[in-house]
């Protein structure tokens, strides 16, 4: 794999860097002064360990939250685009429990994941967008693409400093110029604010 290793040197002010394997060697990632430590690992349900790592430690050490957006089509590529980035309540993506389900001839949860499965993407085509708790972030929003999404070069503007309800209103007024998702921007404006 391309992964590397940073480990800076105190002494000599440098970092050194070699690769590493989350498979065959136990990687721990440590910022000493932050008192944060985290073992990367790979599996199914997690893209990127060293994201993950990253996304923990930016929330930690800041106190800031983050937020993921995926733009998927609305079309027949929406379902793909859930069942490969919605996270169910438990934290596992469709994928993962449905192959479990299927290997031990579970037929009666994976006919019931898929029926699950269906109502979300129901949800995704009436809405326009799914929030789901992906981890590393605060909330992730798989949000439908294409022509919804063009703005002509508008902007959102906010003059001094951004408070929630500077943002907030300068969201409600785009919103109104290019009907952009109530439901959306609310969720997300909530997320900011709390």
């Amino acid at each position: 794999q391309g992964n590397r290793y940073y480990q800076k040197d105190n002494d000599l002010g440098r970092v050194r860097v070699r690769h590493y394997s989350t498979d065959y060697e136990k990687v721990i990632v440590q910022d000493v002064p932050n008192k944060f430590q985290y073992k990367l690992t790979t599996s199914r349900t997690q893209y990127d360990p060293l994201l993950l790592c990253a996304l923990n430690w930016f929330q930690k050490t800041t106190g800031s939250k983050v937020f993921g957006f995926f733009l998927t089509s609305s079309g027949r590529y929406a379902k793909g685009s859930i069942q490969n980035r919605y996270v169910f309540d438990d934290g596992e993506h469709f994928y993962t429990k449905h192959q479990a389900f299927r290997r031990a001839s579970n037929w009666s949860d994976a006919n019931a994941l898929e029926e699950k499965l269906n109502k979300i993407i129901k949800q995704f085509r009436d809405e326009k967008f799914v929030a789901c708790k992906t981890r590393g972030y605060s909330d992730f929003y798989i949000i439908a693409g294409g022509q919804d999404l063009n703005n002509e070069n508008e902007e959102i503007e906010i003059e001094g400093k951004v408070t929630a309800s500077k943002l907030k209103n300068a969201f409600m007024k785009y919103n109104k110029k290019r009907a952009i998702n109530r439901v959306l921007v609310s969720r997300f404006i909530q997320g900011i604010a709390a």
